[in-house]
C-alpha cells in the first residue's frame, strides 16, 4: 500500500479510521460496555480487545513523529522477518509506522499536539532542571547490593502495587478517609 493512500486514513492522533475501522471499534466498545471483553469466549473476547485497543490510538495516542527532531534513528528496511519476528531496537512493531515504538524516538502522546505548550527556559517545572535532579538523586556510583531481600521480592511488590493503589470504586465500598 502507497504511503499517501495510508496516510489518507489515519486521523490526527495517528490511526486509521477508516469505515471498517470505525465499525469494529464501535462494535468492540458496545460489546465490552455490554458484555465486558473478559466474559466472552477466548477468540471473541481478543476480537474485542484488538478493536478496544485500536479504538484507543484512535482517540488517545497523539503521533509525535510530526515535530521536529535531530538524530531521528532510521528504521532498517522492511523484511518478511519483520512479519513474525521482533526486533532489538522496536523498530517494524507496527508495519504501517516501523518507527513507532522504536529506541530513540519519542513516546506518544495523550494530548493533541497543538495542546502542548513548549517549555520555555522560565517555566517552573524547568527550574531546577528535571535531568540534575534525577541524575544527583538516581546516579550510583558503585552497585549497592540488595542482601535482604530475594528474587520474589519483585513477584510480591507488582502483586501488592495494586492493592496499594486501590482505595475503592466507590464511597460505599471503600472511601479513603484522610485527616
Amino acid at each position: 500500500m502507497s504511503t499517501h493512500r495510508s496516510a489518507a486514513r489515519r486521523s490526527p492522533a495517528g490511526y486509521r479510521t477508516s469505515l471498517p475501522w470505525r465499525i469494529i471499534t464501535g462494535a468492540a466498545a458496545y460489546i465490552d460496555r455490554r458484555f465486558g471483553w473478559d466474559r466472552l469466549p477466548v477468540v471473541a473476547g481478543l476480537l474485542t480487545l484488538l478493536g478496544l485497543r485500536v479504538r484507543l490510538r484512535q482517540k488517545n495516542l497523539y503521533d509525535t513523529g510530526r515535530l521536529p527532531a535531530i538524530n531521528q534513528p532510521e528504521p532498517a528496511p522492511p523484511s518478511a522477518s519483520h512479519q513474525v519476528n521482533r526486533t532489538a531496537d522496536g523498530s517494524h512493531n507496527d508495519l504501517g509506522e516501523p518507527r513507532m515504538g522504536m529506541a530513540g524516538t519519542r513516546f506518544g502522546r495523550n494530548i493533541p499536539l497543538e495542546a502542548i505548550v513548549p517549555a520555555s527556559p522560565e517555566d517552573v517545572l524547568a527550574r531546577p532542571n528535571p535531568r540534575e535532579v534525577s541524575r544527583a538523586l538516581l546516579t550510583r556510583d558503585q552497585l549497592v547490593p540488595a542482601e535482604s531481600v530475594n528474587s520474589l521480592v519483585a513477584a510480591w511488590l507488582q502483586f501488592m502495587v495494586r492493592d496499594w493503589f486501590s482505595h475503592g470504586t466507590s464511597p460505599r465500598t471503600g472511601p479513603g478517609k484522610f485527616p
